[in-house]
């Protein structure tokens, strides 16, 4: 056989090892026709690979031998365990990554024989695009390079996972759960369409479920077909011949099944979310798969381009005995089953759905959104066809009958509804007026000394007899229920009361959507103070939803520089610096402040919060001299807009003190915190949580000087009043916790040290997520904890994670790396591993490490002492001089 025509087997070959191993004969028929030879060499080609016979070993072969593609790979840094799986083109093999830190890996590598420049360019666009990536959904690529004899290759996580539809079938996970398992899927879609990359073949075994701490987590992975929406992955070219299809047909957009293979966006990820999403709850596929799989290429194409599919009741109905089945796997019975999914999530999964892709969700957290607002028994956005779609295609065929009659009617219709909304205004406004003015004056003769009779009548006693009487009295008037309920829910929240304020605003939340619509402003404004409550209380991603799907409807109703849309958006850079989400904030704060600046001025509150929030990221971040320009300049703005004893004044000298802190200059920073909370108790009352939050930040300051003494006590009556006002999972109260239980800790009280200690980790891990500074923090105090218990192993697990995580996040020459990295070397000592500690000290010292003191004088490193070391504590000397 000639090299054109075994270049072009070759290149079918490649084209079907892409596509999964029961589709790859129909596809190779598809592709040769009637050309038997061609067929039978290129199914030959699979044979050998799937049999890693030696069929290919002929001196023709582009590809190499099968025993050659058995070889071990030999990779730097890393000890090769075994194969765990193989594809066309490369393997994957479970391996140990020894140096810089030891980890179990999945590394996946080139076949011999395979590294052409095609396959090489789609392996590294897969690198590239899980290189971008950071979530806790998505597996992520620790490192990459090349084998000894020059295959390209990447390592990754090791999900140790089942699929997802397996996952929730074995465990009989309900709809509900199922539902909650799913969204965290759409969370790292959402990331990845964030980064710019499309994954294009999502379907249940590339998102497989693991266990992590006890909790189910679901892991997307295979990339290797994805798209970049926003930069290039690979300095090679992709080429894709013309007609092929790229992904998984039962999961495969209409878009993505058409011959314009670059014709797809966010949305195709969307519509793959959607099967299987109906997967997860029925059980079965939109398309039956044996019925499609059996249809040529092009009526697969038809089918998904332009046959509907059965809404997912429905599609129970017809599964026959399965359905008993597929409900017992749901905890259910087939007519409930049936029953839970008719309305909200039919809608949602057809929506999803949509063979036009301007009528699906725009994205996988709009999605997502849409199943909260499901599981909360709110209204859902998703629809089905209106009367007004179906007018719309009606008008369409009938344009200049329906355009002359509709002028008319117009005219007649809108004549008429301005009349009865300016009564109904009136009329409205008129019984609000009288409602108010009724309310207040009852509220205001409570504190009446006649009424009081001595006793002292304080401002949150009328507020919170304002708020039962909203109930109680206005029943019968929503509107000025509405507008009550979402004043007083805010000022709940200026005071710091926050359970009080959650339910006045959710009920605000619920009577203007059912009132004005979800797009009305009042509607917006009070989600948008709901989602105030939820960030305070820790609870991230709840106030992440509202804020995300409040920012598109504004963005869609008033634009991108109304002060709403801004608001918003400042209130969503806030909510990302606590979820310890720097990328999305810092690009958010970026986008918004310079709009901010422009369209309201330096000086209005939204602006200075989000130069606030600016500061706070690179606190947080560590760059200390950055954060005090930013807070400096903000303070100055704030006195002058708002005054000294302002709570937002207060708060940015509590940041200010912060970065003081970060740079050592102690001593200012303790002056700081003192005037705040001076100022702050007669402001705000010792049981407000920013007051609590400032006392926690003072006593860490105290911990760092070594003044347990006074640490102590200040601690132990802040985190007393936050666990009685804010809740024992409260992050504020999470900080109190950990702080107190290091003074503990080096007081040697380890009995009263371990259980707030392995609490506070808990709570920071369940609210603020594995890899927020806080939690890493509590993580760190834990470690120490468990030394002091001889509990070495478990503060070593715990000491590396939060090593990994720093690096992974800060690089190496940061402290949060350096820190645990010395620490490590401890921990091997006492393994009496002196080659491994050795090896950790060094790294250290190479990176910046400067506490030569502590080196010199530490007795736990005693074994280590010599020439070597004394070398090391010289270099960290020289270390602290050059800082």
């Amino acid at each position: 056989m000639d090299e054109t025509r075994y270049a072009r087997a070759k290149e079918i070959f490649l084209a079907a090892c892409e596509r999964p191993q029961e589709e790859r004969r129909p596809f190779v028929s598809e592709e040769c026709g009637s050309d038997g030879e061609l067929a039978a060499l290129v199914l030959g080609m699979l044979d050998a690979d799937s049999s890693e016979s030696q069929f290919m070993a002929s001196p023709v072969d582009p590809l190499g031998s099968a025993a050659a593609a058995d070889a071990v790979p030999e990779v730097p840094g890393f000890r090769i365990l075994e194969r765990i799986g193989r594809g066309g083109m490369g393997e994957v093999w479970l391996a140990e990554q020894t140096q810089p830190v030891r980890r179990t890996v999945a590394l996946k590598v080139i076949k011999r024989g395979m590294d052409t420049e095609q396959v090489v360019a789609r392996f590294e666009a897969e690198r590239q695009a899980l290189a971008l990536m950071n979530h806790p959904n998505v597996a992520q690529v620790f490192a990459a390079g090349a084998t000894r004899d020059g295959r390209p290759f990447f390592a990754m996580e090791h999900v140790q996972g089942v699929p997802l539809t397996e996952h929730c079938d074995q465990h009989q996970l309900s709809t509900r759960e199922r539902l909650e398992l799913f969204r965290e899927v759409c969370q790292g879609v959402q990331h990845a369409h964030q980064k710019g990359i499309i994954h294009r073949d999502l379907k249940p075994s590339n998102v497989l479920v693991q266990s992590e701490d006890g909790q189910a987590v679901p892991k997307i992975i295979d990339f290797g077909i994805a798209k970049a929406t926003e930069q290039r992955l690979t300095e090679q070219t992709i080429q894709t011949e013309l007609g092929l299809m790229i992904g998984t047909p039962e999961y495969m957009s209409p878009e993505q099944a058409g011959t314009a293979a670059e014709d797809v966006d966010t949305r195709t990820d969307v519509y793959s979310l959607g099967v299987l999403l109906y997967e997860l709850l029925v059980g079965a596929l939109p398309f039956d798969s044996a019925e499609l799989r059996a249809a040529g290429i092009e009526e697969i194409r038809r089918r998904i381009r332009e046959q509907e599919p059965s809404k997912p009741s429905q599609r129970i109905s017809t599964l026959g005995e399965r359905s008993t089945e597929t409900a017992q796997r749901r905890r259910s019975d087939v007519t409930t089953l049936r029953r839970q999914l008719s309305g909200d999530l039919d809608w949602i999964v057809m929506k999803a759905l949509e063979k036009e892709r301007a009528r699906r969700y725009d994205s996988p957290s709009e999605l997502a959104l849409d199943i909260g607002r499901h599981l909360s028994h709110v209204p859902v956005v998703a629809r089905p066809p209106s009367v007004i779609y179906q007018a719309r295609k009606f008008t369409r065929r009938h344009r200049l009958g329906v355009g002359i009659t509709g002028l008319l009617l117009a005219l007649l219709i809108g004549f008429t509804i301005t009349i009865y909304v300016q009564l109904q205004r009136i009329s409205v406004e008129a019984r609000t007026s009288k409602e108010v003015v009724s309310l207040l004056t009852e509220l205001i003769l409570h504190a009446d000394p006649a009424a009081a009779r001595g006793d002292a009548v304080t401002v949150r006693e009328i507020l919170d007899e304002g708020a039962q009487a909203l109930e109680e009295r206005l029943a019968d008037e929503p509107v000025v229920q509405a507008r009550l309920m979402s004043t007083m829910g805010g000022v709940y929240i200026n005071l710091g009361l926050y359970d009080q304020a959650k339910p006045l605003l959710q009920r605000a939340v619920e009577l203007w959507t059912q009132l004005e619509g979800e797009s009305d402003l009042r509607t917006l404004e009070a989600r948008r103070k709901l989602a105030g409550v939820y960030k305070h209380q820790g609870r991230g991603q709840d106030a992440e939803e509202l804020l995300l799907v409040s920012l598109a409807l504004l963005r869609q109703e008033v634009g991108d520089e109304h002060p709403a849309t801004l608001e918003t958006a400042a209130k969503l850079v806030g909510v990302y610096v606590n979820m310890g989400l720097f990328d999305e904030a810092e690009s958010l704060c970026d986008e918004t402040t310079d709009v901010a600046h422009r369209v309201l001025g330096a000086a209005h509150a939204t602006t200075l919060s989000l130069r606030n929030d600016r500061a706070n990221i690179h606190l947080l971040q560590a760059r200390f001299n950055e954060a005090e320009k930013v807070h400096l300049e903000t303070l100055e703005a704030l006195v002058q807009a708002v005054g000294e004893d302002h709570p937002s004044t207060l708060a940015t000298k509590v940041a200010l003190a912060e970065a003081y802190r970060g740079m050592g200059r102690r001593d200012d920073a303790e002056a700081l915190y003192q005037e705040a909370l001076e100022v702050g108790e007669s402001v705000l009352g010792r049981e407000h949580s920013e007051f609590l939050l400032w006392s926690s930040n003072l006593a860490a300051l105290y911990v760092d000087q070594g003044r347990d003494d006074e640490a102590g006590p200040l601690l132990r009556e802040t985190w007393e009043t936050s666990v009685r006002v804010l809740g024992s999972d409260n992050p504020r109260t999470t900080r109190a916790a950990f702080l107190l239980a290091l003074v503990l800790q080096r007081q040697g009280r380890i009995d009263e040290a371990d259980p707030l200690s392995r609490q506070a980790l808990e709570a920071s891990r369940r609210e603020r997520g594995p890899k927020h500074p806080e939690t890493l923090a509590c993580m760190s105090v834990r470690g120490q904890v468990c030394e002091a218990l001889g509990q070495f192993d478990e503060a070593e697990r715990l000491t590396r994670e939060v090593m990994e995580i720093s690096l992974e996040q800060h690089g190496e020459r940061h402290p949060q790396t350096l820190i645990p990295l010395v620490n490590l070397a401890r921990y091997a000592v006492f393994r009496e591993d002196y080659d491994e500690a050795f090896v950790a000290l060094e790294r250290a010292v190479e990176n910046g490490f400067s506490m030569a003191d502590w080196l010199a004088t530490n007795p736990d490193l005693e074994p280590l002492h010599g020439p070597e070391f004394d070398a090391l504590v010289e270099q960290a000397r020289e270390n602290a001089g050059s800082q």
